[in-house]
Parts: structure tokens; C-alpha cells; sequence
């Protein structure tokens, strides 16, 4: 079956809806969080602090994405995880960025 997509007079073929484009994003949170698990492991202080918000910001992402998903999918309802993933990825962002600004600030001797 051909839709109508796009402008109009110009018929292109419907693209399906399949289930590799729903998980996705899945397996990619899925790694981000193994690669942010083992720096968790570390020695180095400095990765750890670095991982952890790392973590928090893969958290926040599965939120997101989750809520936009399941609400799409299953049910409405579902859509209360995005507020709160958004503000948690917003937050980690800010923190990321407060840091970045004071090591560029800081005077090397």
C-alpha cells in the first residue's frame, strides 16, 4: 500500500514502523551505561566523580526516551518519566558545564 507523504502530487512508499527502530535506543543506553559502570570501577578519583555524572546523565536519558516511548506505545500514562529524566539531564548538563568553566579559569603555574 502506497501513502501519501511528503508533498503533495508525490507518492513515496510508507516506511514501516518496525521494532529495530523502537529498541534502538535501548541498546544504546544500554552500552553507554556498561562503558559508565566499569569507570565507576576505577582508581582514578577524578574518572569516578566523571562517571557518576556520566551515570546520571545515561539515567536521565533512559527517562526520556522510556517515557516518550512507552507513552507512544503502551499508554499515556507513561509519559510522567520524560519531565523528570529532561530536568535530570538539564541538571547533570549544567553541573558538566559549571566544571568545565572552572578549569578554564583556573590559573596554570
Amino acid at each position: 500500500m502506497v501513502l501519501l507523504r511528503g508533498t503533495p502530487g508525490r507518492r513515496e512508499p510508507a516506511r514501516p514502523e518496525g521494532r529495530s527502530r523502537r529498541t534502538g535506543g535501548a541498546v544504546f543506553q544500554a552500552l553507554a551505561l556498561v562503558s559508565v559502570v566499569r569507570r565507576l570501577r576505577g582508581s582514578d578519583s577524578a574518572v569516578r566523580s566523571e562517571a557518576r555524572l556520566d551515570l546520571l546523565d545515561t539515567v536521565g536519558g533512559t527517562l526520556t526516551l522510556g517515557g516518550l516511548l512507552l507513552s507512544l506505545v503502551v499508554a499515556e500514562s507513561w509519559f510522567r518519566l520524560t519531565p523528570p529524566g529532561f530536568g535530570l539531564v538539564a541538571a547533570v548538563h549544567a553541573v558538566k558545564g559549571v566544571r568545565l568553566l572552572r578549569a578554564h579559569r583556573r590559573p596554570t603555574a
